[in-house]
């Protein structure tokens, strides 16, 4: 990881933190690309599970869902769902 500061997950929305995390993750920003070509959940703030629950439902790319675990282990926001 990088040196810049991790944000909390009380003052930044996980799609927000997403975003960021995308500079480090190719996965991530590729599922960043799909969410915005998505109208459902672009410019949506969204919680991991959240976007998790939209990811599996529309595209279960196992290394989408994949992404989304590890976005929220790193940011430490609260992810609540069966890995």
């Amino acid at each position: 990881m990088s040196d810049r500061a991790i944000p909390t997950h009380e003052t930044t929305p996980f799609t927000d933190w997403l975003r960021e995390y995308a500079d480090e993750d190719k996965i991530a920003g590729d599922l960043l690309g799909d969410m915005d070509d998505d109208t459902a959940v672009r410019g949506r703030d969204l919680s991991a599970d959240e976007l998790y629950d939209h990811v599996a439902a529309h595209n279960p790319h196992p290394e989408a869902l994949a992404v989304i675990r590890r976005a929220a282990r790193a940011g430490g926001y609260p992810f609540n769902r069966r890995e």
